[in-house]
């Protein structure tokens, strides 16, 4: 599976979240290990831009700060994993019956499925453990996440609170 984005439409491009991975990109280059960053960049590309787009660009930017903040507190080189993890925690409670889209690949057949984003997040936590072993740095992050998302979200789309659960 190649996931490629969520079902929740986003209403302005997400600066803020192709800063970031830039930003990661441009670290890598400085001598970061490559799969930490890829996992990175997959999983904020799919659901940074749903939580930028609730948030507002400002407010964004402060709760990536703080969910870098919480796991360079633990570990500095984790910094990165800390903002993914809050955007994954904040997104859990924003859109917790939100769907990924992604192309399925099977020998000799190919098709676009939607997955429960519920399930590819939880797929994170035994991968960042894969990435870089579980640290309780990017599971800071998670938690700061998981506390101010609904602080700091003002725009959550309300076509998807209206969708029936899946």
């Amino acid at each position: 599976m190649i996931p490629w984005g969520d079902d929740i439409p986003v209403r302005r491009f997400p600066v803020v979240t192709v800063t970031l991975i830039a930003a990661a990109v441009a670290a890598a280059l400085l001598g970061a290990d490559l799969w930490p960053l890829v996992l990175g960049g997959v999983f904020l590309w799919l659901f940074g831009p749903s939580v930028e787009d609730a948030m507002g660009r400002a407010w964004f930017v402060a709760f990536a700060a703080l969910g870098g903040g919480a796991a360079a507190a633990l570990d500095p080189s984790a910094a990165g994993a800390g903002v993914v993890a809050a955007v994954l925690g904040g997104y859990v409670l924003l859109y917790p019956r939100a769907h990924v889209v992604t192309l399925t690949l099977v020998p000799g057949w190919m098709t676009v499925t939607r997955v429960p984003a519920l399930a590819v997040l939880v797929l994170w936590l035994p991968l960042q453990a894969l990435a870089a072993g579980l640290e309780p740095a990017p599971l800071a992050g998670l938690g700061v996440g998981l506390l101010t998302v609904r602080l700091l979200a003002r725009s959550v789309q309300r076509d998807y609170e209206r969708a029936p659960a899946y």
